[in-house]
């Protein structure tokens, strides 16, 4: 199990990057964020610009599309990590200040700006997400699904587009709503497409002294029930049948003396969505009960940074309140580098006890 640190290399790290190849070191400041679950992980450098007014200076050098990739060096033997990879979106140069901003977001830009036109019959999420990233050089870490989501034959029609007859009009956005029929996590890091279940991608369990941090807050929802019941109905027109999919999953316990605002013990959510197989509306209710249960109680921490928080990597706290010590999913890392305030990070996450979508519910016929 990893140890987490915090010395003062880290403390006092080394940034540069590049820029469709070409080396920047003179980086003043950097917010850097990494993130999953269907989220574009962004970033923004202000470098010195002093010399913008010379044909040979980056700025000039920059035309068309801008790899951005940012590295981090956090020891005395000078090792290189590699922080950040994606596109940069726009420059902006102040010439009295005699400063450069760059901004951009990680390679699911190049899925957001795709037109690409398809349509899938009779091809599952895997195989549509694993066309993708073929066709973008992104390499893989799928894993396999089975149902025919983009089914001609069992549906009776084709409900897996991507054109301009389509309410899915990009690439970025067919990955997240397949991302949600299979209760998946989506989304690229470096050169990987991620698509894969979440208890697949958790990492390092990294014990946490909270002295090593500068500020802790938890975050705990109050809800006015002690039950949640959620389904998800469907109709088929064309078969003629209904189909869908129930799940109860409880979200708090009532103290004795909680004050009783409503006889009903349980808050009822109904969904209902059109030409849904039983298989699909299972996986809707999943991942709705997944959204509900992340939001009962999370953190947000502030500490020096570090290389060695991710996201999906578990966080054990140990604050001496048995209400919050618990292990919690990272669902976000923003770094943020200053020359002169030196290097921080904002880590948010969500508890893993409140993170159960293992009910099996029973179908509708």
């Amino acid at each position: 199990m990893p140890t987490y640190r915090n010395s003062t290399d880290v403390r006092s790290p080394t940034l540069r990057a590049e820029i469709n190849g070409l080396s920047l070191d003179s980086i003043m400041h950097a917010d850097v964020s990494a993130t999953g679950s269907c989220k574009t992980s962004r970033f923004e450098l202000t470098l010195s610009a002093n010399d913008f007014t010379q044909p040979s200076s980056w700025l000039n050098t920059i035309s068309g599309k801008a790899s951005v990739q940012i590295f981090i060096s956090v020891g005395p033997d000078g090792n290189e990590t590699s922080m950040f990879e994606g596109l940069a979106d726009g420059t902006f140069l102040d010439p009295i200040q005699k400063i450069a901003r760059i901004q951009g977001r990680d390679y699911s830009a190049l899925l957001s700006s795709s037109t690409y036109q398809e349509s899938f019959c009779n091809r599952t999420s895997s195989e549509i997400v694993t066309s993708m990233a073929t066709r973008h050089g992104f390499d893989m870490n799928i894993v396999p699904t089975s149902t025919l989501v983009g089914s001609y034959q069992n549906n009776g029609y084709n409900k897996m587009l991507l054109n301009a007859h389509s309410p899915i009009v990009s690439e970025w956005d067919l990955l997240k709503h397949l991302a949600k029929i299979e209760n998946f996590e989506a989304f690229i890091r470096g050169r990987v497409l991620v698509f894969a279940p979440a208890a697949l991608l958790f990492g390092n369990n990294i014990p946490l002294d909270p002295t090593m941090a500068t500020k802790i807050n938890f975050r705990k929802s109050c809800p006015l029930y002690d039950q949640i019941n959620l389904a998800v109905k469907s109709w088929n027109s064309w078969l003629g049948q209904s189909s869908g999919y129930t799940d109860g999953s409880s979200s708090s316990e009532m103290s004795p003396d909680a004050v009783a605002i409503s006889d009903n013990s349980a808050m009822e959510i109904a969904i209902v969505k059109p030409n849904l197989t039983d298989e699909v509306a299972r996986s809707m209710a999943l991942h709705y009960m997944d959204a509900i249960n992340k939001r009962m109680l999370g953190v947000d921490i502030v500490m020096p940074g570090d290389t060695m928080i991710s996201p999906y990597d578990v966080l054990t706290l140990s604050t001496g309140s048995a209400e919050f010590d618990t292990d919690y999913i990272v669902r976000s890392v923003r770094r943020h580098f200053s020359s002169t305030s030196g290097f921080s990070q904002h880590v948010q996450g969500y508890s893993t006890g409140s993170n159960s979508t293992s009910s099996e519910g029973s179908s509708l016929q």
